[in-house]
């Protein structure tokens, strides 16, 4: 077995190979470019369950002068799964030697009062053919005017590629390309690091081109150009680069009239509004992620944060007639890109004085990268749906709009004891999924808590739904009175389409609701469905609050259904999901603490973020926020006190129906 500080998962199962050793080797290379290994304990024991269930830390938190890429094939290597690591060790250390190769950057020479800082070993500036850069970079020409390409200058010798049996010697070569020859020989600690904030130059808003785009954008890049109005979008990004904002302009409304639902097109056209108005502004960056598997996510937080940018700067609703312009930060389909984002956001703030905050991540791994960067220049974030038990109390500058999971599986458990009579439960988890596992752990003990037993517990790995179909007649054979899922709703999909006929109910989290994510052979077992969700559009009508219903909902279909074309009931266009309501909230709590900084110093010329994080936190007790999902009450920790959800189920025929009572304060 060996030193259980470098065993890969599958050793202590007795079923180590070639992978096992790639994973041991690539905790060797962890701890040469940390200084300190990904996992620790105080025995065996405690190692183990750390290798089987804990996501290695990003080696970037330990040290700041690794590359992107070189971090994404360290972590691959250290999969837990062997079949998701490099096939061999040779091609483990041909990827890290690619990782030190050139990254490409979209520059903007548009808005000069934004600049994106310098490479961590040279102060750019203001970026243009004839800047003297120093030795440790290149420049290469390119023959569109808005590219340049800027590549280290220490690269691995190519040859070495081919050379198998030179395999630790590229590793070393590939250390020392990182970190240096003189301290590849000292001991390497954390104090040893340069933990100054580095970044990718520039002028203007930045966007990376790696394997996706990563960056904020002001409108001079469009992330989302999979849909109808795609083309019209990046005319308009190239006419903005061009400082043609009239242009612009014309072609993003022409956008929106193809596709209404894009907030994306909505959110560029407003703030190029704002910004020709003449009038004063404060700017928010919105935390989102747009790639593949997140596209219905970042599409969800630009409607509500939308929303909210309009209703404000058609109101008037901020003092002194201020108006709101957002940027749009992308994370892409990888939380460790979010702490890149972060920093560019840092320095964006330190040259523009009217970003003030952020409104951002969605997902809980997203959230507690970008605040532990973001708190060390005191910008307030505040998430819209992270509910990671470890973002509670995880800086005084996050705060979050909705509960965490602890409070949705107290509730749960208690509504499987109170409403369905179950007493034993089968769990299903992914151990290496921060959400599932911590979810099932607190739906766990506060189950066993209320009296119930956890008969089984089910591991699975995110995204193979295929492992389900046994696991699930395992769980069987334990004759559970429900099921578990901790999850989300594209796993879950082949489990309800598996199950044996009966009434066996099937619980989990605000994971499951996800109108698209179910596939049609789920559907006979659809009806088993009984899961929390952070809001529901019907809420206030099933509440018998239609009364006192916020304009959020006939301003969301003025919104993205303008002009009728969609039917009642279409999400996206006339009828919001608990993701954009929750968006627009968090979007609403920043701006009414911006609101209150300005109540108190209305002659001030700028609003601070400190100043910022300081209104948040007073809203609490007699100025607590009613928002579209319930009462916010921001704690001591950040998060929300009370908090309203619900707990949805599946009747027969598919159709959600909400449950005719909430957990928590609803009303303020």
């Amino acid at each position: 077995l060996g030193t259980c500080d470098y065993a890969a998962p599958e050793q202590f199962q007795g079923a180590a190979g070639p992978a096992s050793d790639q994973y041991s080797l690539a905790i060797v290379v962890y701890e040469w470019l940390c200084g300190t290994r990904p996992f620790a304990g105080t025995n065996g024991i405690e190692l183990a369950l750390k290798h089987f269930t804990e996501t290695p830390p990003s080696l970037r938190q330990f040290n700041p002068e690794i590359p992107h890429e070189t971090e994404r094939v360290v972590l691959k290597a250290l999969s837990k799964d062997p079949q998701e690591r490099f096939k061999t060790i040779q091609e483990f250390a041909i990827a890290l030697e690619r990782s030190a190769q050139p990254q490409m950057w979209f520059l903007s020479a548009k808005r000069p009062a934004i600049v994106v800082p310098s490479l961590p070993t040279t102060q750019l500036g203001s970026i243009a053919p004839q800047t003297a850069l120093s030795p440790a970079l290149a420049l290469v020409s390119s023959s569109d005017p808005i590219l340049r390409f800027f590549a280290p200058a220490k690269v691995l010798p190519a040859i070495l590629r081919k050379r198998a049996v030179f395999i630790m010697l590229i590793l070393l070569l590939f250390i020392s390309s990182v970190i240096g020859i003189p301290r590849l020989l000292l001991p390497l600690s954390p104090s040893h690091h340069n933990t100054a904030i580095q970044q990718p130059p520039g002028n203007g808003i930045g966007v990376s081109n790696d394997a996706e785009h990563v960056g904020i954008s002001d409108g001079t890049f469009a992330f989302d150009t999979q849909r109808n109005d795609g083309q019209l979008k990046q005319l308009a990004m190239k006419k903005l680069q061009q400082d043609d904002s009239t242009s612009a302009m014309s072609l993003f409304s022409q956008a929106v009239s193809q596709d209404s639902s894009d907030a994306e097109a909505l959110i560029y056209l407003e703030d190029l509004r704002v910004e020709t108005s003449g009038t004063p502004y404060i700017t928010l960056v919105v935390g989102s992620m747009f790639s593949q598997d997140t596209l219905v996510a970042g599409r969800d937080d630009l409607q509500g944060a939308y929303v909210a940018q309009k209703e404000f700067n058609d109101g008037a609703k901020l003092h002194s007639k201020i108006r709101v312009r957002l940027l749009i930060a992308n994370a892409g389909g990888n939380s460790l890109n979010v702490t890149r984002v972060a920093k560019q956001i840092i320095q964006l703030a330190r040259t523009d004085k009217s970003v003030i905050g952020v409104m951002g991540w969605p997902y809980s791994s997203y959230a507690a990268n970008a605040i532990r960067i973001l708190q060390s220049a005191h910008i307030p974030v505040v998430s819209q749906t992270a509910t990671g038990d470890s973002l509670t109390s995880i800086s005084s500058y996050f705060f979050r709009v909705a509960p965490s999971n602890r409070a949705q599986a107290q509730a749960e458990a208690e509504y499987a004891i109170r409403v369905l009579h179950v007493k034993q439960v089968a769990v299903f988890l992914d151990p290496a999924d921060p959400y599932s596992q911590s979810l099932a752990q607190d739906f766990s003990q506060q189950f066993q808590k209320a009296g119930g037993n956890i008969i089984a517990t089910e591991q699975y790995t995110e995204g193979k739904p295929e492992q389900l179909s046994n696991l699930l007649l395992d769980a069987l054979g334990h004759s559970p009175d429900a099921l578990y899922f901790s999850g989300y709703a594209e796993d879950l999909g082949t489990l309800l389409a598996k199950l044996p006929p009966g009434n066996l109910p099937v619980l989990g989290g605000d994971g499951l609701y996800n109108l698209g994510g179910y596939p049609s052979s789920a559907r006979p077992g659809f009806s088993r469905l009984h899961f929390t969700a952070l809001a529901y559009p019907d809420e206030w009508a099933v509440l018998g609050h239609s009364a006192q219903q916020p304009p959020f909902f006939t301003e969301y279909t003025a919104a993205f259904n303008p002009s009728g074309a969609h039917a009642g009931g279409s999400y996206g266009f006339t009828r919001a999901n608990d993701s954009v309501i929750l968006s627009y909230d968090a979007t609403v709590a920043l701006l009414t603490g911006v609101n209150k900084v300005l109540s108190l110093h209305p002659q001030q010329a700028t609003i601070s973020p400190p100043a910022l994080r300081d209104a948040l936190a007073g809203i609490t007790g007699q100025n607590s926020l009613q928002g579209v999902s319930g009462c916010i009450a921001f704690g001591t920790n950040g998060d929300p006190q009370n908090k309203s959800f619900v707990v949805l189920a599946v009747a027969q025929g598919g159709l959600i129906q909400m449950e005719a009572r909430t957990v928590g304060r609803f009303l303020c």
